[in-house]
């Protein structure tokens, strides 16, 4: 993060002099930690002596840091600001080669970290409603694709009911004429139980012309002897 680039900047410009004193060689290259209650702060504290050497943001002020020195490891921490504002800081207690220990914070004001988001969310947010768009998009044409051979199949199968044709006559990709091939068998079933069906019928029809032929003369000769 940019709060952890400027702690290493400040860590790698402290240094101790031959006589023992703490010395920041360079100010960060942020100028905001030169400018008064920027709400951008730094501070470097020898741990042995307590000297402090601080930015000019802080102005009078230092920042109130844990006792705990936490040697090595980059912590974060919540801390007071100058002018009693909550900042986010991150801290780093360092040892040089001959035993003498800094610690370094840098902090930044969380209204700035609030706005700094803020910021970001708003230039991220028209990619990321272009993106929403394109994928809306994507998924509408596949969806649409994938869909086009089940409105083929739909359509031959409207056809079938109709009586406008008597199988599904539909060229079906792979993934669906299992489905069509099952279908035509059962119309071929059906068409095939139908058409014995019918021939049932055209055989009982012939079985019951000679008898109602023969019953219908007998009722006229009976007429006839009255």
């Amino acid at each position: 993060s940019e709060l952890t680039d400027d702690l290493n900047e400040l860590i790698a410009a402290t240094s101790f002099t031959a006589d023992g004193r703490l010395l920041v060689a360079s100010t960060l290259a942020d100028q905001r930690f030169s400018n008064p209650l920027s709400g951008h702060y730094w501070q470097v504290e020898d741990l042995a002596t307590h000297n402090l050497v601080r930015s000019r943001s802080l102005w009078d002020a230092t920042l109130a840091l844990p006792k705990q020195a936490g040697y090595g490891e980059l912590r974060k921490e919540e801390l007071k600001g100058p002018g009693g504002e909550l900042t986010v800081a991150v801290i780093r207690t360092i040892t040089d080669a001959d035993g003498r220990a800094f610690r370094a914070v840098v902090a930044e004001d969380h209204r700035n970290v609030e706005v700094s988001v803020g910021e970001y969310v708003r230039d991220l947010a028209p990619a990321l409603i272009v993106l929403a768009s394109a994928l809306m998009g994507a998924f509408f044409i596949q969806i649409t694709v994938g869909l086009a051979p089940l409105e083929s199949l739909r359509i031959a199968v409207k056809n079938v009911i109709a009586q406008r044709t008597a199988r599904l006559d539909v060229a079906a990709p792979s993934e669906v004429q299992p489905l069509a091939d099952e279908i035509n068998r059962l119309l071929d079933a059906q068409e095939k139980a139908l058409s014995r069906a019918r021939s049932r019928a055209t055989d009982l029809a012939h079985g019951l012309k000679t008898p109602l032929q023969v019953l219908s003369a007998d009722i006229r000769t009976l007429r006839k002897k009255g």
